[in-house]
């Protein structure tokens, strides 16, 4: 008897694994109190990141379905050992910038919003720029730091949301 859990339907499971965690996300989203102090409450945000990641569970879970369908075992093999070529290429520079976000996290509370979000935009800027693409570091620092001030600006006068404001005086 052939496994259910093989490459060919590698896709499709990872769907439904990402599609059940957006599921449990979203159940437990629901028990988080509704704020009446601001425009925007707590459960908001929450909300969205579960259906957003439940609509790209469901996407890849068609998409799983398309390729088992068009695919033979030969072609699937090669089209695999060609992306494991590709994806060595890549994994290091997502697992550092989870690491990043994780430090810059951390360092929130005593740098600021602005100055580890700022860090964390010019990060993943660098590290997820393709290898074969010049990286052009004054564009990035001015992303980051528009970019920044923008998102602090929209949480502090548009959804009166505060952000820890760090060393920076406001």
């Amino acid at each position: 008897m052939k496994s259910v859990f093989n490459r060919r339907t590698k896709e499709i499971w990872i769907g439904v694994g990402v599609s059940l965690f957006a599921i449990v996300y979203l159940v437990a989203s629901l028990y988080i109190k509704k704020s009446v102090a601001v425009s925007v409450g707590a459960e908001f945000m929450p909300r969205v990141y579960g259906f957003i990641m439940l609509l790209v569970g469901i996407l890849q879970i068609i998409t799983g379905i398309s390729q088992y369908r068009t695919s033979t075992p030969k072609e699937k093999a090669e089209k695999t050992a060609e992306k494991e070529e590709k994806t060595k290429k890549t994994v290091i520079p997502v697992i550092a910038v989870f690491v990043i976000m994780i430090v810059c996290v951390a360092l929130m509370n005593k740098l600021g919003f602005i100055i580890s979000g700022a860090a964390l935009t010019f990060g993943m800027c660098v590290l997820l720029t393709p290898y074969y693409e010049k990286r052009r570091y004054a564009i990035f620092v001015i992303f980051s730091i528009v970019l920044a001030f923008a998102v602090y600006y929209l949480f502090k006068n548009v959804l009166y949301v505060s952000l820890p404001s760090g060393i920076l005086p406001f």
